[in-house]
């Protein structure tokens, strides 16, 4: 049978040193050891709770009163608490009054991570998330094979699926609100130029589609479409004439505020129209959309941002959006460029016209 007792220096515990479960023993200057009879150091397994009773097995801390918390009703571990079933962990939870977590410590030659199985030979360690001191990166896979890999200087690539899903495919649960999808955002840089991309997309003979730092866009082929198959359309009929409301639309020169605030008297100057102006003439193309940041910076009509000493709550920073004021007005272009397209062909029917007379009086 095996004893409670000290490292060698110390008396062994007897059971008549037991009382109502709890062993003490006040001469006790040093760590407590578990032995078997005849050995200075435990050989034989140590098994608490073999009956499978509903009791609970707890690791006091210097700090901390379940450092170590078994709940042995629930079949769940807690570390650094003793209720690790007010939480959503199936197993093991941690928490900390402080920065908790697990650290996972390897040598410079080695790499450590989690893994995961379902204990079949087949399934075993399929899917795992390591960091390999090799190369100071950090790798996912599934299906043990790496699908995602953020390497040492903070460039995250992904490996595509074989059967042409998408590579990335964001999606976004709420149920109310304004949804929100991908945003590319230089926190300390504004690169207003053509010399690199926010967005490229590129395969083995070619660049296929480009968005340059400045917003420009490109693609290969030089074009840019709708879906516009007939049999996805009802109520088709000819469009109105256009052709007084493009002739009301003022075309205009002008100077972005941004670009001011960025080049100063070296802005240039745009062509273009003035949404409000073109509001009044052709209302429908018009779109409103919630200002940005940078918005509100050209224009306190917007709203407002979080400033330091604002009551900033949870989620938000300093320069976020504290309040919208009023929406962004945007112009539908590629409608007003079918407006001008139909005033177009009217101009072309009335000069058709206007040529048959001068060829009859010509005639005549």
């Amino acid at each position: 049978m095996g004893y409670v007792g000290t490292k060698v220096t110390q008396n062994i515990v007897s059971t008549s040193e037991i009382t109502d479960g709890t062993i003490t023993n006040d001469d006790l200057a040093s760590d407590i050891a578990i032995t078997t009879t005849g050995d200075t150091s435990l050989k034989g397994n140590v098994v608490i709770n073999e009956d499978s009773a509903d009791k609970d097995f707890r690791v006091e801390s210097n700090g901390n009163a379940n450092m170590l918390f078994v709940d042995g009703g629930n079949d769940k571990v807690g570390i650094g608490t003793g209720s690790p079933n007010d939480y959503y962990a199936k197993d093991l939870v941690v928490n900390s009054a402080d920065e908790g977590g697990i650290t996972i410590l390897n040598s410079s030659t080695h790499a450590g991570g989690l893994f995961f199985a379902d204990g079949t030979s087949a399934n075993a360690y399929r899917s795992y998330i390591q960091y390999d001191h090799n190369t100071d990166a950090m790798v996912i896979a599934t299906s043990a094979t790496v699908r995602s890999t953020i390497a040492s200087d903070g460039r995250h690539t992904m490996q595509a699926p074989v059967d042409g899903n998408s590579a990335l495919y964001v999606i976004n649960s709420l149920g109310s609100g304004d949804a929100a999808g991908i945003r590319t955002y230089y926190s300390g840089v504004a690169p207003d130029d053509h010399n690199q991309y926010i967005f490229i997309a590129t395969d083995t003979g070619a660049s296929r589609f480009l968005v340059h730092n400045d917003g420009d866009c490109q693609n290969h082929d030089n074009s840019f479409g709708a879906i516009s198959d007939e049999r996805i359309k009802q109520n088709i009929v000819d469009s109105n004439s256009q052709w007084d409301d493009i002739k009301a639309i003022k075309v205009r020169n002008f100077v972005r505020k941004d670009d001011v605030a960025q080049y100063g008297d070296k802005a240039w100057s745009q062509i273009g129209v003035v949404a409000q102006e073109v509001e009044a003439v052709c209302p429908k193309i018009i779109r409103e959309a919630n200002p940005t940041p940078e918005d509100i910076k050209m224009s306190a009509e917007f709203g407002t941002l979080y400033e330091d000493g604002d009551d900033i709550p949870d989620g938000k920073d300093v320069g976020d959006i504290k309040e919208i004021k009023s929406k962004v007005k945007s112009i539908g272009y590629s409608v007003l460029y079918m407006k001008a397209v139909k005033a177009l062909q009217e101009a072309m029917a009335r000069i058709e016209t206007l040529e048959t007379k001068v060829k009859a009086l010509e005639d005549a």
